[in-house]
């Protein structure tokens, strides 16, 4: 893999653009909550499986993401991937467990898997994750998630009489 300038790899998200969206995916939902720009889609497919076209071919996130950073690569670059990777590994886990109300959609020759922002929001919230400013008040929008069934305060019903 060529070596790429890291620093200009992770830039502020434009919060705005992201509020508009119905559903986000996991992995660029990872990076709007760090506060980061999520790359595009694409940019998160994995690099060329040939080795001729890897080695002209500059690394990309999915690279970055499962591991494969240069070891010249910026410190604070290799501190941010790595808590990205922490948050996603923690994003899929939670919606494969269903503490995340997430769905998955087939597109591209793969699944990937989408959440609604404010469950996201409110899922990191609810786990400690810090939250950008921005995306508090959705949070707040968000009904909590019932974590346990909740009994009828009536009690159950009665039974029918067994026929004679």
């Amino acid at each position: 893999m060529m070596a790429v300038d890291t620093r200009s790899l992770l830039t502020p998200c434009v919060f705005e653009k992201w509020l508009r969206f119905d559903l986000w995916e996991l992995r660029q939902a990872a990076f709007i909550l760090s506060g980061y720009e999520p790359p595009e889609l694409a940019d998160l497919a994995p690099s060329p499986a040939d080795p001729y076209a890897l080695y002209h071919h500059p690394a990309g996130w999915a690279d970055y993401l499962a591991g494969a950073l240069d070891r010249r690569a910026d410190p604070s670059f290799k501190i941010a991937v790595k808590e990205l990777r922490t948050l996603i590994s923690a994003m899929e886990l939670a919606a494969n467990s269903g503490a995340l109300l997430a769905e998955q959609h087939f597109a591209d020759g793969g699944y990937r898997t989408y959440a609604k922002p404010g469950a996201v929001v409110h899922w990191a919230t609810a786990k400690g994750y810090p939250i950008p400013l921005e995306l508090e008040s959705i949070a707040e929008a968000v009904a909590p998630i019932p974590t346990e069934c909740t009994p009828d305060p009536t009690g159950p019903e009665p039974a029918p009489a067994p026929p004679v």
